[in-house]
């Protein structure tokens, strides 16, 4: 069994998104959220004009997002949650709250668990 049912391929997207996100946090906000950076700072007091006028800075955080959602890590997630669910099934548990809230995979950040 090495597909995903659509519910659990959307709350992978969204738990990697949730972590490029937290990754990508000092293009945005600037380090330790004191010095904002040129997004934050163009952004500010916009409306539709942060479209054209802050083209370049959303392209560096599109960059950023990009390295953490792009197809070969989310293959990466894939196969560690596949290879998660496998093992949780051999040992006669069942993937989700009632087992445990997450389950932490090698690449440095923990998978929500879905139930079958």
């Amino acid at each position: 069994m090495d597909t995903l049912s659509r519910r659990e391929e959307e709350t992978l997207l969204k738990s990697t998104k949730e972590r490029a996100l937290k990754e990508c946090d000092p293009v945005v906000r600037g380090i330790n959220n004191i010095d904002p950076t040129e997004f934050a700072e163009c952004a500010t007091g916009r409306t539709i004009s942060v479209v054209w006028a802050c083209r370049g800075e959303y392209r560096a955080l599109q960059t950023c997002m990009q390295r953490f959602t792009n197809k070969e890590e989310m293959d990466k997630v894939r196969a560690e949650y596949i290879r998660l669910r496998r093992h949780s099934i051999q040992e006669g548990g069942v993937m989700g709250p009632s087992n445990s809230s997450a389950q932490c995979v090698t690449t440095a950040y923990c998978l929500p668990t879905v139930i079958m």
